[in-house]
């Protein structure tokens, strides 16, 4: 990273001469910060000289290791880690962030750097100075609910129950969240994969190709349930629209063998 550093160094500090130049009464006030439309976000990474001297919020993640200078902290993130694209600086005064942290950055527009990749590509973007740099997650950065609807409802059999607590609706995905109650004394296992959404007349089944249990570490209902215990987890559908649907786990045995367990359903409204 520090292939970056001596040019975003000298953009900073050419920044802070100009600023130390002014005399007389407006140079002693105070403006008030001018943030850019997040409808100009792409705008500014095809072109950050244009926006020098405004402040923007962004969010992403952080891709290598913070660099710590004299004036500060130095993050290169991923505006859009999905895709590993939009990159920037941001110099911040925070110092408890990691390689792979998801963050969210409120700082001022210096202009663009440009450096090399460790691949010895070239690699440009905005830099952002004086950066209050917050810890998000995956959830909000790359997936952020655009509706959540409360459900917790259950369906028991017996000593079993499974409940859906609640579901969220993104632009990428949809994530349900459920639990399995066991108070048999003996093990309970699920079909977990198998669990399906039922909704206007349509079988949909989990997004199996989806990333985001991994990337966001999403909790993850166990297939196999030992008695009295309760497990939870994220299961992640395609997006759809909000509506009424039912939530069906099927194929649920007991390690007695003596009981035959019909689908569990969950209807939400």
């Amino acid at each position: 990273m520090k292939k970056f550093l001596s040019v975003i160094l000298c953009t900073l500090l050419t920044v802070s001469v100009a600023a130390c130049g002014g005399s007389g009464k407006d140079s002693s006030k105070k403006k008030e910060k001018e943030y850019i439309k997040d409808s100009k976000i792409s705008a500014m990474f095809s072109s950050p000289d244009d926006y020098k001297g405004k402040y923007v919020k962004l969010s992403g993640k952080i891709f290598v290791a913070p660099e710590k200078e004299d004036d500060g902290t130095y993050l290169q993130i991923y505006q859009d880690p999905e895709n590993m694209n939009h990159t920037f600086i941001a110099v911040t005064k925070s110092t408890d962030l990691s390689d792979g942290d998801y963050v969210t950055v409120d700082g001022k527009i210096e202009g663009e750097y440009s450096g090399k990749n460790a691949l010895g590509g070239e690699v440009k973007g905005p830099t952002i100075s004086n950066a209050t740099v917050k810890k998000s997650s995956y959830i909000d950065v790359v997936a952020p609910s655009l509706k959540t609807v409360k459900v917790e409802s259950s369906a028991k059999q017996g000593k079993l129950t499974f409940t859906v607590h609640k579901i969220e609706y993104a632009k990428k995905e949809t994530r349900v969240y459920v639990s399995f109650k066991n108070k048999l004394n003996v093990n309970a296992t699920l079909d977990t994969s198998g669990i399906k959404i039922i909704k206007d007349g349509k079988q949909i089944t989990q997004d199996q190709s989806s990333m985001s249990s991994t990337e966001g570490n999403y909790e993850q209902l166990d297939y196999d349930i030992s008695g009295g215990v309760t497990s939870s987890g994220i299961l992640v559908f395609p997006a759809m629209k909000p509506g009424k649907c039912q939530i069906v786990l099927s194929n649920v045995v007991d390690g007695n063998f003596t009981t035959e367990y019909s689908d569990f359903k969950v209807t939400v409204k």
